[in-house]
C-alpha cells in the first residue's frame, strides 16, 4: 500500500497513486453493509476522522467527492449518468473529475461503479439480502443496480473481487 491509502479498521480504501480502489469488508451473512461502507467512505472524506484514518482537509474537493458518494448510494438502482450527477451537485464534469482524481486516482464513474459492484457483491453473498431484494440470480442482481451489460458487469466484478459473480453466489449457498 502507498502512503496514499487511508486503513479504515480493519479495510483499506485506496486512493491517489494505488491503481485500483479495493474496499474489502468483513463479510457478515446477516448484515447488508452498504450503510457501513457508505459511513466508512463518509468518514474518510471528513476532517473529524477517527485517529485510525489519515484526515483529508477539508477543501471545496473533498466536500464534492462526500456529496458524490453519497449521492452515489442514494441513487444506487436508478440509471445515473454524470451530466446528471453534476447538474445535481451544482459542479461541472471537470471539477467533479479532478476532484475524484484528487481523492481516489480516478474518475467519479469508476467510483459509482465500484459502489455498485460492492452493493452486488453484498447481495450475492447474503441470503437473505437476495430474497428481501428479489435478486435471486447473478442477473437479477446486476440488473437492480443498474448494469445494463451483462459482459461489462462480469467483467468488472472478476477485476474487484478476484471471482465470477456466479462463483460468489454459490459460495454463499
Amino acid at each position: 500500500m502507498s502512503t496514499d491509502c487511508y486503513l479504515i479498521g480493519s479495510n483499506w480504501l485506496s486512493c491517489k497513486s494505488c491503481t485500483l480502489v479495493q474496499i474489502w469488508l468483513a463479510k457478515t451473512p446477516h448484515l447488508f453493509q452498504a450503510d457501513f461502507l457508505e459511513a466508512q467512505l463518509l468518514e474518510s472524506l471528513s476532517p473529524e476522522s477517527s485517529t485510525r484514518l489519515q484526515p483529508v482537509l477539508r477543501t471545496h474537493h473533498s466536500d464534492l467527492v462526500k456529496e458524490l458518494v453519497r449521492f452515489a448510494f442514494r441513487s444506487s438502482t436508478e440509471p445515473i449518468s454524470l451530466a446528471m450527477v453534476c447538474q445535481l451537485l451544482f459542479t461541472t464534469k471537470t471539477t467533479l473529475t479532478l476532484s475524484c482524481r484528487e481523492m481516489f486516482g480516478y474518475g467519479p464513474s469508476a467510483l459509482m461503479r465500484l459502489i455498485r459492484l460492492q452493493q452486488v457483491h453484498e447481495v450475492l453473498c447474503n441470503h437473505d439480502l437476495r430474497h428481501q431484494l428479489g435478486c435471486h440470480t447473478v442477473q437479477q442482481a446486476a440488473e437492480h443496480f443498474d448494469f445494463a451489460s451483462r459482459n461489462h458487469f462480469a467483467s468488472a466484478y472478476r477485476d474487484l473481487f478476484a471471482e465470477t459473480p456466479r462463483t460468489t453466489l454459490l459460495a454463499s449457498r
